[in-house]
């Protein structure tokens, strides 16, 4: 049939009833069946169907309209004999093979389809929301998620702790102390801090902090204008709730590892639109950390605003505070920061209105693992910020302090001739 159809549904061809007697015997019928293509759709050469003829050697593809038509073709045969009582007998087939029937497939050129059709044109496109599921009857399906009552519900089984190690081998740093004593209470005194500034807390720490009376600003996550930034998907979380943190007490912490394939790792805790324009040389630094990892022992480095530090062994580049024991062991880091000063005249740019006030580096080894608890600033009512001073440099023959105990310049301007300046402010 002879029936040309523009929608997008399939219709059938209709062949016709084809009729055959004994006379019919002997011979063979072959149909060459293609689809009807329109006179005016054209080739990439520009030339109309309609212009050519099969003797032509037709080629294509022919697009009319965006629609690029099919240029199958099948040949449909049918041998007609008798058999051995004298009865008709018809053997049919189709070259191409077709299981089922015979279709044709039109496609849209995407040449011909454009929902910009002058040149200039712009469009978007608006996504509401993107939804990433496992079907409800996949067995192996794992989810986390927090419900409307703020509880994470889950079906991924927690990896245990890692079973410690004796870590005879490592120095402990001069900032570190063991954090918990003998009976599993924390070697920290919250009565004798004032004027704490809070970063990242446990509910316990906050609590306790809060009972003293003695909170000067709360600045933990609170995924609006303070957030914990992982870089680049360089870091992966371990769930760890629920577990013990640096002050003994059973409600979570930090943990990341690097994944594999990455080469270097880092997050941060951000703040914006915050004021830290307090934190000057009368606080001091104080953070958890612990480690398990004894054969890789990972050393971070940890960024406190423009200050760049190592926690463990040097790089070659930074400065190491000192190292922690890997022996599963929570350690309290106390810091004045005055000493982090000595690495960033300035902490924080614009006082931490906008900025990175900590963060971590663990390099680009897979499975290298970062355990971080528990950070604030605060001023200690005892503990006496130590002078650093460096009473050993030999000045040399030509060298000499800039200055006098009063802060006076101890160079005599107007004792000099000739002077030629070389850089001056």
């Amino acid at each position: 049939s002879r029936t040309a159809y523009t929608d997008d549904e399939a219709k059938p061809a209709v062949f016709g009833d084809l009729t055959f007697t004994t006379a019919d015997a002997g011979k063979a019928y072959a149909y060459a069946i293609r689809e009807i293509v329109p006179d005016d759709a054209v080739n990439p050469n520009g030339t109309a169907y309609g212009d050519t003829s099969l003797s032509d050697g037709r080629s294509g593809p022919w697009v009319k309209d965006g629609v690029e038509y099919s240029d199958r073709q099948f040949e449909v045969r049918y041998e007609v004999s008798t058999d051995e009582a004298g009865r008709l007998r018809i053997d049919r087939t189709c070259s191409p093979e077709v299981e089922d029937e015979i279709t044709f497939t039109n496609i849209y050129n995407p040449n011909g389809i454009s929902a910009l059709p002058n040149a200039g044109d712009e469009a978007k496109m608006y996504v509401d929301w993107v939804r990433v599921y496992q079907a409800d009857d996949d067995a192996d399906r794992q989810y986390t998620y927090v419900d409307e009552n703020g509880d994470v519900q889950t079906n991924i089984e927690e990896e245990p702790e890692p079973e410690p190690q004796d870590d005879d081998a490592t120095e402990l740093s001069g900032f570190a102390t063991e954090a918990l004593d003998a009976e599993g209470n924390p070697n920290f005194n919250f009565s004798d801090c004032e004027d704490v500034v809070l970063i990242s807390t446990s509910q316990g720490v906050t609590g306790h902090f809060l009972s003293e009376s003695n909170v000067l600003k709360d600045y933990n996550v609170n995924n609006t204008n303070r957030n914990l930034y992982i870089w680049e998907n360089t870091y992966m979380a371990v769930n760890r709730d629920g577990m013990a943190n640096s002050f003994g007490w059973e409600e979570g912490y930090n943990m990341f590892m690097v994944p594999a394939g990455k080469s270097w790792s880092g997050l941060g805790f951000h703040l914006s639109g915050e004021d830290l324009s307090m934190i000057d040389d009368t606080y001091w630094l104080h953070f958890g950390m612990k480690g398990t990892d004894l054969d890789m022992h990972t050393s971070h480095e940890m960024q406190v605003g423009n200050a760049k530090f190592r926690v463990g062994l040097s790089d070659g580049t930074l400065a190491s505070i000192g190292d922690f024991k890997r022996d599963g062991k929570w350690y309290f880091f106390d810091i004045p920061v005055k000493a982090l000063r000595q690495f960033a005249t300035k902490l924080f740019a614009n006082n931490g209105a906008d900025d990175n006030v900590i963060a971590f580096l663990s390099g680009g080894k897979a499975e290298a693992e970062l355990c971080f608890d528990n950070i604030f600033f605060y001023k200690s009512k005892t503990k006496e910020i130590p002078t650093y001073k460096d009473t050993s440099a030999d000045l040399g023959k030509y060298g000499y302090k800039s200055v006098d105990e009063e802060g006076n310049s101890v160079f005599k301007l107007d004792e000099v001739e000739e002077m030629i300046p070389l850089s001056c402010k």
